[in-house]
């Protein structure tokens, strides 16, 4: 996860991958009032909910309702 831009609370940018070989995804995203959730929504579908569990860390929730729908977690960690 890579952010490329923010304001205030709303931030945009790319999803990167590197363990497949699928192009990086665009996305737009909001730190909710609390600081301590987000919600994201990918440019091709799908969206994401997650907590900040650490300085560097966040639990993400993804969901698509595409056919075949999706839904997946996935912790990520700042390098």
């Amino acid at each position: 996860m890579m952010v490329t831009g923010q304001k205030d609370r709303i931030f945009t940018g790319k999803f990167v991958y590197t363990e497949v070989s699928w192009e990086p995804t665009s996305f737009a995203g909001v730190i909710g009032p609390d600081g301590m959730t987000l919600t994201i929504v990918e440019q091709e579908g799908g969206y994401s909910y997650g907590t900040f569990i650490g300085p560097d860390e966040i639990d993400l929730v993804y969901a698509d309702n595409a056919v075949p729908f999706n839904v997946a977690i996935d912790s990520l960690r700042r390098d």
